[in-house]
């Protein structure tokens, strides 16, 4: 890695300069690079440090390399290699320059008819190709639509792509992306078949062509700016039932090239690419590194130095002993001895004068349980034989000193006079422990419907919450069209929805509906009617989080 000026090159596995990013998902980067050993230019494709421990990722991640590299076509980018370097993952693929479909829309706006057909049936081209060898994509949109500079549609991004002979998607799950997924693939992204893709071609065309989200067409089924041949084969395109579609990509593209032998020319406008040169500058030196430092080898931890052996001074603690090294670099702490010192005893002639002369304790007579005939009956006479008593130390002879008699005190002697039964007015008793029961009654009855009464507040909240969160799932599909991070959000929802503990759903809706503001204050249009809707939706979702924090 590098350390000189803004502009010093920045190389990883010793063979790739690092340029600048070229876009990132929930799980991985791609950066563009120079390989200095080809001496041409490429893209690399980096699975996360965060995720590359995880098997089943990195399985998923390599299977991608894989499904793209045996497809040698045109319109899919091309993979040379997979590789991994000091526990970083990546794969070498095609340098594509025109940026992505959404880059295009965005920067010159939607494209005209005949240009997005022809966009489309390059789409199709590119399925048709991995449909031949048994790869269904599964994700399907402009983000994954790439352009080179000649103007040709390049498929890229087979991340989730199902094979023959790989099935690393667990049943009855989603995976995709909402709005370009298929009804079936929503249920059960396992068991779809190419017409999955089909779907996700249609939904593209119409996105391209209208400048919009999904779902605008999923509620109006037309657009101003689609002609009615067109909205025809969106439409079959996109049926909910995947009998009603085409059934393969081969009469899409046949319907579409019908159409487009139709349609008047397109009024003159920017085309498919229009990107610059001047793109390729170096992206910042600190951002480079870091992503340099991911393939930088990782440092053994160091055993700790151990000083050499020396005689201990006079009076030292001995020596603990030696406690066997465990596996790994780190030394198991030993424990510390503390040598048992011997209090030094004073003989009988340093013993101080004072403590001579003090006398010895005397035992509390309150815990001797063995009383003779008179201290059972508490005569004072026994008190006092009981209070004279000796203490049990050995060699005691210290008698208590003896009291005067106050003027006036009884005579110890003297028998105690008897003391006059107590008598419990019932009459007062009774009636007062009635009150008191009755009080204690209603207490406790009003104790218990007020507990009921916030049980049932607590148990309505989290209901109301988990169901509506549930019934606006559409609003992942809806922000991952605009721009946001829609496998993010949506591996968020599965561990929430996978979750079977209250407390800990409960924090997960909270976390899930802040990513759900965050995501749409980054990508969402202000004033547009996405952005309404969108803010309706998570006003909604916000009231249903306020009176679940409320109530627990």
């Amino acid at each position: 890695m590098s350390t000189g000026g803004p502009d010093a090159a920045v190389v990883v596995d010793g063979r790739f300069e690092l340029r600048r990013q070229l876009g990132e998902g929930g799980q991985a980067v791609v950066w563009a690079v120079f390989d200095r050993r080809l001496n041409v230019e490429r893209a690399i494709k980096v699975l996360l440090p965060k995720l590359a421990h995880s098997p089943k990722l990195r399985l998923r991640f390599e299977d991608e390399a894989r499904a793209m590299a045996v497809l040698e076509h045109p319109n899919v980018v091309r993979v040379y290699d997979v590789a991994e370097c000091n526990g970083a993952v990546y794969f070498v693929m095609e340098r594509v320059r025109g940026g992505s479909l959404v880059d295009r829309v965005t920067r010159t706006g939607p494209l005209p008819p005949r240009l997005a057909v022809q966009t489309a049936l390059q789409i199709c081209d590119g399925a048709a190709a991995a449909h031949a060898v048994g790869i269904v994509h599964r994700d399907i949109k402009p983000h994954n639509v790439l352009v080179s500079r000649d103007g040709t549609a390049k498929l890229v991004d087979f991340g989730i792509a199902r094979t023959a002979d790989s099935h690393r998607t667990m049943a009855h799950s989603a995976m995709g992306t909402y709005g370009f997924m298929a009804p079936e693939q929503v249920a059960d992204a396992r068991s779809v078949d190419v017409r999955a893709d089909v779907f996700s071609i249609g939904m593209t065309l119409f996105v391209v062509m209208a400048g919009t989200d999904p779902s605008y067409w999923l509620r109006h089924r037309s657009h101003p700016n689609i002609p009615p041949a067109l909205a025809a084969i969106i439409e079959r395109a996109t049926e909910d039932d995947p009998a009603r579609r085409y059934a393969t990509i081969a009469p899409l593209a046949s319907a579409l090239q019908a159409v487009l032998a139709t349609l008047p020319p397109d009024p003159p406008g920017p085309g498919l690419v229009d990107r610059s040169d001047a793109e390729d500058a170096l992206a910042p030196l600190e951002q480079r590194q870091e992503v340099a430092s991911w393939f930088a080898a990782r440092a053994a931890p160091q055993r700790p130095s151990v000083p050499p052996e020396s005689n201990p001074p006079a009076g030292s603690p001995p020596t603990p002993p030696s406690v066997p090294s465990t596996s790994g670099s780190v030394r198991p702490l030993t424990p510390y001895y503390m040598p048992k010192v011997e209090a030094p005893r004073a003989s009988s002639e340093e013993r101080p004068s004072w403590l001579a002369e003090t006398p010895p304790p005397m035992v509390r007579q309150g815990f001797d349980v063995t009383l003779d005939k008179d201290e059972r009956v508490g005569s004072q006479e026994a008190r006092v034989r009981r209070m004279s008593r000796p203490a049990t130390n050995a060699g005691a002879t210290w008698e208590p000193t003896r009291r005067e008699a106050s003027p006036g005190a009884p005579d110890l002697e003297e028998e105690e006079a008897p003391r006059a039964p107590i008598v419990i007015p019932w009459g007062i008793v009774l009636p007062l422990v009635a009150l008191l029961l009755i009080g204690g009654l209603g207490l406790g009855g009003w104790t218990f419907v007020t507990q009921r009464e916030v049980a049932d507040r607590r148990n309505n909240a989290e209901s109301v919450l988990f169901q509506q969160i549930a019934g606006d799932r559409d609003l992942i599909g809806t922000l991952d069209a605009m721009g946001a991070d829609g496998v993010a959000l949506d591996e968020m929802y599965r561990r929430w929805e996978g979750e079977r503990d209250a407390r800990r759903k409960g924090a997960l809706a909270a976390e899930l509906v802040r990513r759900f503001h965050e995501e749409a204050d980054r990508v969402l249009i202000a004033g547009s009617t996405t952005e309404t809707s969108v803010r309706t939706t998570l006003r909604g979702l916000d009231a249903a989080l306020a009176e679940y924090d409320a109530t627990h």
